[in-house]
């Protein structure tokens, strides 16, 4: 739908006309009293760029033409003058969808493939999906489904789908140049989408930044904080500066390596790291699994504090959040067997750390970055007190990427390891070749690949895989 004000959201079959204009469904929208040197005179919040000084929007903007003209497709050309994006100059930009799974067997559904969906009803925020063998296969007109009350759900009442959906980025209307463009290309704030407000694209934004017209903004508002400005605790503080002085030895190493000076040795910059999330939740033990262990002595609750660890990256002026971990910690006044352990519960990355190197020991400098984030983490609960550590990790599909396909839970024992870290620093920075028998992994390194086994190294370790890209 259009968006109040000056910004309009411009979904697909809303796309400029030949002649330059609008669909006239859609060019109604409340032109910002004032011309256009008073438009470019004011900042509104509704762009990241305004944040930028004139030499990075021009960076910007270099950087998206160069990705289009690498990646542009037939379908993303524009048919008609101005129907194109002013800045990355295509048409249609499309995400990946979202994967599908079985509900029953688990198996990732293909794209192109028929499945059947429960509808998304109010009160459930997930949907039951079926591929069509599975369908065929359940006897009976119901068939079971954990997101009904029943239990089940009947067949009649599933929509049949084809896996083909497209998600495409919306637009957005400049109100002095009246161009449009993506709102990706544009780093548009939907949250300041109103009428009372206008937005630049980016190149009125230099354009006033050339001419004089306006300042950049000097003081961030609340929208626009950047990661460093999120709260700091002191969980934060040891791995951000474990972090630096890691890459700091690691850079004064490959300038020994390669016999030049250290200032001449490029390293990772703008890290940020923060503890988004620290909160005391309770885990309730399932009703049934309790009433089969409560004459063990098994408690019925157990209370641990979650924390989210972000690992964040300034590229190009943005916060780029790279690297992802929950951890679940139940403390020493935590009921049996959860006492003093702790859960690695999720862990993930995004391939866009920079720079893309080597790091001193062979390692891609991106892998040694999570490994010393891992290791610190590790020496902080180690040093309060925990005793276990547990990581639950998904084994990788047969057409995923994922570099590894080991064993989908491991257990850390901690009694014989050395003061420093949980984790010995060979068992975590073990090539995973030493284990390629019993893992049958085919890579030289993973972010997560602790391949210790007893009968190789000694040790009453269990071998675990975390997949994770290096």
């Amino acid at each position: 739908m259009p968006a109040a004000g000056g910004m309009q959201g411009m979904q697909q079959g809303m796309m400029p006309m030949a002649n330059g204009g609008m669909d006239e469904q859609h060019i109604k929208r409340v032109k910002q009293e004032g011309n256009n040197q008073q438009l470019l005179a004011k900042n509104t919040g509704t762009s990241l760029l305004e944040c930028f000084e004139l030499s990075q929007i021009r960076v910007h903007l270099d950087q998206i033409q160069t990705a289009a003209q690498q990646t542009k497709t037939a379908a993303q050309l524009p048919v008609n003058p101005g129907d194109d994006c002013k800045v990355c100059g295509l048409t249609k930009l499309t995400f990946e969808p979202p994967c599908i799974y079985c509900t029953q067997c688990g198996q990732r559904i293909k794209r192109g493939q028929i499945y059947h969906c429960t509808l998304l009803e109010p009160g459930c925020d997930f949907r039951g999906s079926w591929c069509h063998s599975c369908l065929s296969e359940h006897k009976g007109d119901k068939i079971p489904w954990e997101g009904n009350p029943t239990g089940m759900v009947r067949k009649a009442d599933l929509q049949k789908k084809k896996n083909d959906d497209e998600i495409e980025e919306g637009w957005v209307q400049c109100d002095a140049c009246e161009s449009w463009v993506h709102q990706i290309c544009g780093l548009f704030n939907k949250g300041k989408n109103d009428q009372n407000v206008h937005y630049l694209c980016p190149k009125c934004l230099i354009l006033g930044l050339e001419t004089g017209q306006r300042e950049g903004i000097r003081v961030r508002p609340q929208a626009m904080l950047e990661a460093k400005d999120l709260p700091q605790n002191n969980l934060s503080m040891l791995l951000e500066q474990r972090v630096n002085r890691k890459l700091e030895e690691d850079r004064q190493a490959r300038a020994v390596q390669q016999g030049v000076p250290p200032w001449e040795v490029p390293t990772a910059e703008g890290l940020t790291i923060r503890v988004i999330n620290n909160v005391i939740k309770k885990c309730e033990v399932k009703q049934k699994f309790y009433e089969a262990f409560r004459g063990d002595g098994y408690a019925e609750a157990f209370i641990y504090r979650q924390r989210v660890v972000i690992l964040f990256q300034k590229i190009d002026g943005v916060d780029v959040a790279l690297y992802c971990m929950y951890v679940q910690e139940y403390g020493a006044d935590c009921a049996p067997p959860n006492r003093n352990v702790v859960y690695l519960s999720y862990i993930d990355s995004v391939k866009y750390f920079r720079p893309e190197i080597a790091s001193h020991n062979g390692v891609s400098l991106r892998t040694y970055v999570y490994h010393q984030i891992l290791q610190g983490y590790l020496d902080y609960v180690k040093r309060l007190g925990f005793e276990q550590m547990f990581i639950w990790a998904c084994p990788p599909l047969a057409v995923s990427n994922a570099p590894c396909a080991a064993c989908s839970v491991g257990m850390l024992s901690i009694e014989h390891l050395p003061v420093v870290t949980l984790v010995s620093m060979t068992a975590l920075m073990l090539p995973c070749s030493c284990a390629v028998s019993a893992a049958g992994c085919q890579v030289g390194e993973c972010i997560l690949c602790v391949c210790v086994c007893s009968r190789a190294h000694g040790d009453d370790y269990i071998l675990y895989c975390h997949p994770m890209y290096c």
